[in-house]
């Protein structure tokens, strides 16, 4: 509009800039209003801001007030006094016993709060007369102590006094055959012993007492590792009991770790080579295993059975801790009278009480876990440590109160006194009927060996036999198992267990005129509860026992019909009269054979039945055989 020149424009043009100045001062105008209110809003919002946070300070103060009254009447909640810490009398209880001065049941019964202060006034009363009953108890008390040290003094002296009245009056028990203080000091040793052993020895002595005086018990071996040994089980039970968790919660993870993820073979070379280096420590672990294994209790009872003029057994009894079964050694003393006995197989100490209650060899361990036992640690049978640990026989664990039974499982392998009991005074008696009749059967063989057959000493015996016999025994020599073998029916009986290894074998032959028969004897080792076993032959060999039907049957009347020989139970010399009897049945083998002219015996007929038997039995009335 300037640049056009035009006085219009002029006019114009400062009525716009009239107008613009106006518009500017009100724009300064309203700038100013905006800022003067804007300013006066953030005062009254300031003031309010005051206000809301002095009504959040309060209602804060307000809300720890009353957390801090909820967290007191808590504490007045919880809040245990004294008197509920007292085993107070029951209500009903309270009011039958208290006297009415002191439960008033008007004022009580009805106000919790005066009750309860009842009970606990009658509670104060009864303690109190406690505490003066336990005062009188006090006192009693120390004058009970005062009068025990007193009597303990009078004992601790009295000891020795005794003991020098026990060794003034030894020759007045060695003279009565008292033995007091041996007695005294036996019954200390043996709370030291094993269990079993233990309750060997307490029926052992209650025998003597009753039945055999002869009997003679001692205590052998160290007392003092028996009393180690004994403390250190105590300590070991008293132990156990706090491992047993310790080491379940180790089978655990033992159980967890053999489940761990595959190890590469780096670190299978690394274990082998400290399996390498650890070998001799596992060597030498093993080595004290099987010492451990075989540990004997240091202990053993000792027990003497005696026949006046006879013998004397000694039977030394131990017990194998790890094992759990007890063995015994023996020893045979023969008396003067049979001294020259003493060298003879008949009286070794591993057979001499071989099946004495039972068939029972020894040389299996009654405790099946033994086998197991030994397996696992790769050692020899049991029967090649016999020889060491002494023969574990049944009737050994039977004394000792150990019920182990032949070819069964024991239940239990605690010691029970009634076991022991139940068998003890059988177990004597066997021992010494044994050793009877082995004295009986060395002194018969002794007499076969010089070709003499030992005549019956019993009278009703003597009129069981003829009185002329023909036939002779021509000899007599001991045998071998392997020289059984030979025979052509032994492997039966060996199949069927009559006969074993551990019999006693002889071999001798009879003859008359010019007929010979070869016999063979195999003596059992419980003889002579179980008869002998005679298997016959022909001497020449022609003929064999299991193809001559007629010298079988002479067999079988010598093996079955042998009770004959025994006269009311005593059969100690059942062999000589079963010789006997082989001796005249030969004389009738030969005299009614089919190329025998002769007749010697009185008998009906020669032979009888399909059968053809011949006239074996001897009737003692009219001395003359009959068949049976």
């Amino acid at each position: 509009m300037k640049e056009g020149g035009d006085k219009n424009n002029a006019e114009l043009i400062e009525e716009q800039r009239v107008e613009a100045s106006l518009l500017t001062t009100n724009l300064k105008k309203l700038n100013r209003l905006t800022q003067i209110r804007g300013r006066c809003a953030k005062e009254k919002t300031q003031e309010v801001k005051k206000k809301v946070d002095g009504l959040h300070l309060d209602l804060q103060n307000l809300l720890y007030e009353l957390m801090h009254m909820k967290k007191e009447i808590q504490k007045c909640m919880n809040f245990s006094s004294k008197d509920e810490e007292l085993d107070l009398l029951e209500v009903d209880k309270f009011y039958e016993e208290a006297p009415q001065e002191i439960s008033q049941p008007s004022l009580t019964k009805d106000n919790p709060h005066q009750q309860m202060l009842a009970r606990l006034d009658f509670e104060l009363e009864k303690r109190k007369e406690l505490a003066s009953a336990k005062e009188e108890l006090v006192s009693q008390k120390k004058n009970t102590e005062q009068d025990i040290n007193q009597k303990s003094d009078y004992l601790t002296n009295l000891k020795p006094r005794l003991e020098q009245i026990l060794k003034a009056s030894r020759p007045v028990q060695e003279y009565m055959k008292i033995p007091l203080e041996a007695e005294a000091v036996l019954q200390e040793t043996a709370q030291f012993l094993a269990r079993p052993l233990y309750v060997l020895y307490i029926q052992a002595k209650a025998f003597k007492d009753v039945c055999d005086a002869n009997l003679e018990i001692d205590i052998e071996g160290d007392l003092l590792e028996a009393k180690n040994l004994f403390f250190a089980d105590n300590n070991n039970d008293d132990s156990s009991s706090s491992s047993s968790s310790r080491n379940g919660e180790e089978a655990e993870t033992n159980g967890f770790s053999d489940l761990s993820e595959t190890e590469t073979e780096a670190e299978l070379e690394e274990k082998r080579g400290s399996r390498n280096k650890h070998q001799k420590k596992d060597e030498g672990k093993l080595k004290h295993k099987k010492s451990h294994l075989l540990r004997v209790h240091p202990l053993k009872v000792s027990l003497t059975i005696t026949e006046k003029d006879a013998f004397k057994v000694k039977l030394v009894f131990h017990h194998y801790i790890a094992l759990k079964i007890n063995a015994v050694k023996i020893e045979v003393t023969l008396t003067d009278k049979y001294e020259a006995f003493n060298q003879s197989s008949l009286f070794s100490h591993t057979s001499i009480l071989q099946d004495l209650c039972c068939f029972d060899t020894g040389k299996v361990s009654p405790n099946p876990a033994n086998t197991y036992q030994l397996e696992e640690l790769k050692m020899e049978p049991f029967e090649n440590y016999i020889t060491d640990i002494g023969i574990p026989y049944f009737w050994v664990q039977w004394v000792c109160g150990l019920n182990y039974l032949p070819n069964q499982e024991n239940v239990c392998a605690t010691p029970d006194a009634s076991t022991c009991v139940k068998h003890f005074q059988k177990v004597v008696r066997a021992v010494k009927q044994r050793m009877r009749s082995r004295i009986a059967l060395q002194e018969q063989v002794l007499s076969l060996e010089q070709l003499e057959i030992p005549a019956p000493k019993l009278d009703s015996m003597k009129s069981a036999f003829p009185n002329k016999v023909m036939s002779v025994l021509s000899s007599w020599s001991e045998a071998t198992y392997e020289d059984a073998q030979t025979l052509p029916d032994f492997q039966g009986f060996d199949d069927l267990g009559i006969v074993s290894e551990d019999c006693l074998f002889y071999k001798a032959s009879v003859t008359r005129g010019g007929d010979a028969i070869e016999v063979f004897l195999a003596v059992h080792t419980d003889y002579p509860r179980q008869a002998p076993l005679i298997l016959l032959n022909f001497k020449d060999g022609k003929n064999k026992v299991n193809q001559d039907v007629d010298l079988k049957a002479l067999e079988c009347e010598l093996n079955s019909f042998c009770e004959e020989l025994t006269d009311k139970g005593n059969s100690n010399h059942l062999l000589s009269n079963m010789l006997h009897k082989l001796q005249f049945c030969f004389d009738i083998f030969c005299e009614t054979g089919p190329k025998s002219d002769t007749k010697e015996r009185l008998y009906a007929r020669k032979q009888r039945g399909r059968d053809r038997r011949r006239p074996y039995r001897f009737s003692q009335d009219g001395s003359y055989f009959l068949q049976r």
